[in-house]
């Protein structure tokens, strides 16, 4: 289903990417992105795959594994010590945002890896018709509209879908 809502190449279209960016997937999962980011960020690219499912990244292909530019990590996109601060030029959060109670924390995180000028593409399903049982877990405009007033983000213009509320925001490279 993830195939047909939100083909990788299509998103990843969005943060401008070439080659020798790095490039942070927060929620990676089983590393869904990963063959078309490395594609895009060529030889001297690098991605970082986070998620705090140990079983998903053990999912992630051998390949990805043993390849110098992919560094995996075991953790919360909420707490990311062991990332270097401007250390990223983008941030992924496809389907992330969802599925975390400490939204706040993640793009917080997002802010401090990012070196002025980067980009994070955020996605979340759009609301179903039936509420959402687990409250703290619900992404809805509102609330993304508070969250994206945090940081003093700039917020670009990008198109949702049907399906899929797609946000993209950049770190100023001053301020």
């Amino acid at each position: 289903m993830r195939r047909w809502l939100l083909p990788a190449t299509s998103e990843l279209a969005r943060l401008d990417l070439h080659a020798g960016l790095a490039v942070a997937d927060l929620g990676a999962g089983v590393g869904f992105h990963a063959e078309a980011l490395l594609q895009l960020l060529g030889p001297g690219g690098s991605l970082l795959l986070v998620d705090p499912d140990r079983e998903n990244l053990e999912l992630v292909p051998n390949h990805y594994r043993e390849n110098p530019r992919v560094r995996i990590l075991i953790g919360s996109a909420a707490h990311l010590p062991t990332v270097p601060t401007a250390s990223q030029d983008r941030v992924l959060l496809s389907l992330t945002l969802c599925c975390l109670v400490d939204k706040e924390g993640v793009l917080g995180e997002s802010w401090r890896i990012l070196r002025p000028g980067g980009l994070v593409l955020a996605t979340f399903p759009r609301a179903r018709r039936r509420p959402n049982r687990r409250r703290p877990l619900r992404m809805t405009r509102d609330r993304w509209r508070a969250l994206e007033k945090i940081l003093p983000w700039e917020v670009l213009s990008v198109r949702s879908s049907f399906w899929i509320h797609r946000h993209l925001l950049r770190k100023p490279t001053t301020g």
